[in-house]
């Protein structure tokens, strides 16, 4: 990590440091052993792609067809057995809430 990245306040006050480490803290608590594989919902493979991300805005009105008031991130994803699915990530009033869709019509195998 680059030195000059952080100005001398932020480096006295310790916030260099924590961010100094945050890569090494990331490895040791979630390291390699508790990497997962992302699975098909319908078929459970684990090869799968993901398609463009997309952004549906809720306007702090429930406008985005998820159930909460702000906006939906939507990961669209298909499986190499032919399944298409979404892996999506609802905002609402600070908090996020994630959750799979699935395309009704391909979900026969």
């Amino acid at each position: 990590m680059n030195d000059h990245w952080f100005t001398k306040e932020s480096t006295l006050a310790g916030l260099g440091r924590v961010l100094e480490t945050a890569a090494d803290d990331f490895v040791a608590a979630f390291g390699p052993n508790t990497l997962s594989r992302l699975l098909c919902p319908v078929c459970s493979s684990s090869y799968q792609h993901a398609g463009k991300p997309f952004d549906i805005p809720g306007q702090d009105a429930y406008e985005a067809g998820w159930g909460g008031r702000g906006n939906l991130l939507v990961v669209p994803v298909w499986c190499e057995e032919g399944h298409e699915w979404e892996m999506c990530f609802g905002f609402h009033k600070g908090e996020t809430f994630s959750f799979v869709r699935i395309n009704p019509v391909l979900q026969t195998t």
